[in-house]
């Protein structure tokens, strides 16, 4: 008889004392597309793959019937945004994931006792940033898609995304070219006599000054939306001013040296905003063809001769693949 009783208790308290699957919230939203619900799901353990839809289905027929709903499922690195049936949501975008990632990730020690607290926080900011993007506040989810690193993706803005890009590494470079011609003025007169040296000062120092800006922005694009998504344009805009050494060295001519006889403003322009462009695609070509070219060396080799030709283009062979690695 106490046996029974004993039993019944711990089925009774079981429950009580057993740890959710999940820590859940959700957000009624109305916005412009209409209105829908947003269930906030935090795993309180690690889901296999295996686990995830039947755990998803689970607390989706929980959360009962209603508006259309989106289902925000927190991953280590990555948040999932599903629908009702466990599968990816057609009311997002895409590419809403990978927004929502560069967005609200935190890099956290996942030997700091206080770490489940961050990963929470970063759950929540996935929810509250979905809530926003349905709720009608699509600008940033537009600033990300337009300038975030991921160059591969431009989705519904189209090709227009490169030529923008491209105009805000311009913009970007114009306060290095202020810096560029402000230390070059108290050498001025002094350069004016050196030919050589000053060539060599105007084409080095846009390097110098380019190569410190990439250092100094890579690590200090702070975590606002309005300047997370230029984290790759505003310090790589550095690399893109070194390569404008060209155009900076006549720019200097027209502003201290006008002895010079600097070229055109026109073509000036062209070469400032194209030049490095043409910089990278003309190394991006050299490399292709000096691989083709020793391909086609190590092949013909490979198979002239006999056994004793065939034992040399062997060795060639080594020789060119460890030369192109």
């Amino acid at each position: 008889m106490r046996f029974c009783i004993l039993i019944g208790l711990l089925c009774f308290c079981g429950p009580l004392f057993s740890q959710p699957v999940a820590d859940t919230s959700v957000d009624q939203v109305s916005g412009p597309d209409g209105r829908f619900r947003v269930l906030r799901i935090f795993p309180m353990h690690y889901w296999l793959d295996s686990e995830q839809e039947s755990n998803v289905r689970a607390l989706t027929e929980a959360s009962g019937p209603g508006d259309p709903l989106v289902v925000v499922l927190w991953g280590p690195y990555t948040p999932r945004v599903l629908d009702a049936n466990a599968e990816r949501s057609r009311i997002v975008p895409q590419h809403f994931e990978w927004f929502l990632h560069r967005l609200c990730y935190k890099d956290v020690n996942y030997e700091d006792p206080a770490y489940r607290k961050h990963q929470m926080a970063e759950s929540r900011c996935y929810a509250e940033r979905t809530v926003e993007f349905l709720k009608g506040r699509t600008l940033p989810y537009f600033m990300f898609a337009m300038w975030g690193d991921n160059l591969e993706s431009y989705e519904y803005i189209g090709l227009i995304r490169y030529p923008v890009i491209l105009l805000t590494m311009v913009v970007f470079s114009i306060p290095q070219l202020l810096l560029f011609l402000l230390i070059l003025l108290p050498f001025k007169s002094w350069l004016s006599s050196r030919e050589f040296v000053q060539r060599v000062f105007k084409v080095v120092l846009p390097m110098i000054i380019g190569i410190a800006w990439l250092f100094f922005f890579m690590e200090r694009v702070g975590d606002e939306w309005y300047i997370t998504p230029f984290r790759f344009v505003l310090p790589m805009s550095g690399v893109y001013f070194a390569l404008t050494f060209i155009s900076c060295m006549w720019i200097a001519d027209y502003v201290y040296f006008r002895q010079n006889n600097p070229p055109s403003p026109w073509v000036v322009a062209f070469f400032y905003v194209f030049a490095p462009i043409m910089i990278l695609g003309a190394g991006a070509a050299a490399r292709g063809s000096r691989g083709t070219y020793v391909s086609s060396r190590g092949s013909s080799s490979g198979t002239s001769g006999g056994s004793g030709s065939t034992g040399g283009g062997g060795s060639f062979g080594g020789g060119g693949a460890s030369a192109s690695f």
